[in-house]
């Protein structure tokens, strides 16, 4: 990977790599899984590991989100955030998670 992105684009090839696993995982079926305070803080820490950094704020795909937790676990994850006093901005594909100060 360093030889196709170098040094400095190293992390943009790991988040491609990442993107194309979630890729694959949307294709198989999705379990239903039992809502419970893991699968909520995974679904956290996943919005802010995998989240695209600007400035200050993070954006995630939905279909990122969609492929990997269930809908009603996002909402509630995202619930969580707002709770946290970060503000959730949605739009068509992405959700905006604007840190305040």
């Amino acid at each position: 990977m360093i030889k196709r992105y170098g040094v400095r684009g190293l992390s943009r090839g790991i988040n491609e790599l990442l993107r194309k696993a979630l890729f694959e995982l949307e294709k198989s079926p999705r379990r239903r899984v039992k809502i419970n305070e893991g699968e909520i803080q995974k679904c956290i820490d996943f919005i802010f590991n995998i989240g695209s950094r600007l400035n200050d704020n993070i954006r995630i795909e939905k279909t990122e989100l969609r492929a990997v937790f269930d809908d009603e676990v996002v909402k509630i994850a995202l619930d969580r955030l707002r709770a946290l006093n970060y503000t959730i901005r949605e739009t068509k594909d992405f959700y905006y998670i604007i840190m305040r100060d």
